[in-house]
């Protein structure tokens, strides 16, 4: 594949999965309706019980947290597609790079962190950790004002929101760089 190919195949690939994203999250909790509204309203959970070796960290803890946050300060009844799309494209896409080292082939569309070794992704572990801390950064970026949220969201399974390292050693500190290409890429 060519440069030229690369980023038409990188946004046709994010509006893929935003799409699946947006329809599985309105799936899940619906639209506001009057019967519903209030839900906007609730407060993300504080506590949960979280396998990080074979769970889904985007459908068990951000999903949750990011649809109750979103609906409070960016659309409470999920409509405004436009502001949604673009929040739910940049935090996957930060997703995507972050996970891309644990895969055998796959390149980052905003980074390129290389390879990291087979044995660190036969669970999830290391994955999930990946993108909780680049969904993390990059909605803190997005959407500041729900930092106590986000900072919850992590204690919520045990995660530092305040570790900000910047290695390639372990998951948290690689996953830095894939949320601030994705930023300054889409500014």
């Amino acid at each position: 594949m060519n440069q030229l190919e690369r980023p038409r195949n990188a946004r046709l690939r994010s509006v893929a999965v935003c799409c699946v994203v947006l329809l599985s999250a309105l799936g899940v909790s619906g639209p506001a309706s009057a019967g519903n509204a209030g839900s906007a309203k609730q407060a993300p959970p504080t506590t949960q019980a979280f396998d990080f070796d074979s769970g889904n960290v985007a459908t068990e803890v951000i999903f949750p947290t990011a649809n109750v946050v979103v609906r409070r300060l960016v659309s409470p009844d999920a409509a405004d597609a436009t502001l949604i799309l673009r929040l739910a494209t940049l935090v996957e896409n930060a997703w995507f790079d972050a996970i891309a080292p644990y895969h055998p082939t796959a390149v980052g569309i905003y980074s390129n962190l290389g390879r990291r070794p087979a044995s660190e992704g036969v669970t999830n572990r290391n994955k999930n950790i990946a993108i909780l801390y680049a969904s993390y950064r990059m909605l803190m970026n997005l959407l500041p004002q729900g930092s106590a949220d986000w900072r919850a969201m992590m204690a919520s399974v045990g995660m530092n929101p305040d570790d900000n390292q910047e290695n390639a050693a372990s998951a948290v500190g690689l996953e830095t760089s894939p949320p601030r290409a994705a930023q300054g890429a889409r500014a």
